[in-house]
């Protein structure tokens, strides 16, 4: 749960870091990167950005909502990933594709020049198969099973790259958005991805969790398979 209108705000910030990550935040050895980041801020086209995602709020709300109520479990993330396709492919600047895992990826080409950035959102949720999800709107805020993990990062990937083509934004880079799958469980989709992609990913943005500040470094993680019998549950509840 987050009000709506902090999230249109994080949106445009979203889609500004994913210029500057494109474009020029990679500064030369020595530089500031607040120095680079304010004044990609301050151009014309990024400011057009952030005045698209204004003007798009009530689409972005309408989205969000519809893809919360796909429920969308690790593994059975098919039906979710097909709507956000069909969004995707409304854009002409967008090659999408879905990848062997299961992945939705789409390339917003670069001019040349700068290295590739992935930002990528989780299409699955903690949440039981056959679950019937149904949003609400109160006091400014969505409420719903699934509203905040993953999917306000899936539609901001969705509302940033409208925001980028209203607004001609130009990147260096390549963009790669990638809606993976698998995330609450085995991590399947992101570890594929990077496997099958190792080289090629210049700077890597994962879109998860609140919007506090960012994290930019953690410790390993090491699975392990239980049986267990009784009724179900996500593993942090």
């Amino acid at each position: 749960m987050m009000r709506i209108r902090q999230s249109f705000r994080t949106f445009a910030l979203l889609a500004c870091l994913a210029a500057c990550g494109g474009a020029e935040a990679s500064a030369q050895a020595g530089g500031t990167y607040d120095a680079t980041v304010k004044a990609l801020l301050a151009r014309p086209e990024m400011q057009a950005a952030f005045a698209h995602v204004e003007r798009e709020r009530d689409l972005i709300l309408r989205e969000w909502i519809a893809i919360t109520e796909i429920n969308a479990p690790s593994g059975k993330e098919r039906e979710r990933a097909a709507f956000v396709e069909k969004i995707l492919r409304a854009s002409a600047s967008l090659d999408v594709r879905f990848d062997s895992t299961g992945n939705l990826i789409a390339v917003r080409k670069g001019a040349g020049g700068g290295p590739s950035v992935v930002i990528d959102a989780h299409l699955d949720t903690v949440f039981q198969d056959g679950l019937k999800i149904k949003a609400e709107i109160r006091d400014g805020r969505i409420y719903a099973p699934g509203v905040g993990d993953d999917t306000r990062n899936v539609e901001a990937m969705l509302a940033m790259i409208r925001a980028l083509d209203a607004a001609a934004v130009k990147t260096k880079g390549d963009l790669v958005f990638v809606f993976t799958v698998e995330e609450e469980t085995t991590f399947r989709g992101v570890e594929e991805y990077i496997k099958e992609n190792k080289g090629r990913i210049g700077h890597y943005i994962a879109l998860d969790g609140g919007y506090e500040g960012f994290t930019y470094g953690g410790i390993g993680i090491n699975w392990y398979k239980h049986h267990f019998i009784g009724p179900g549950g996500h593993t942090r509840s």
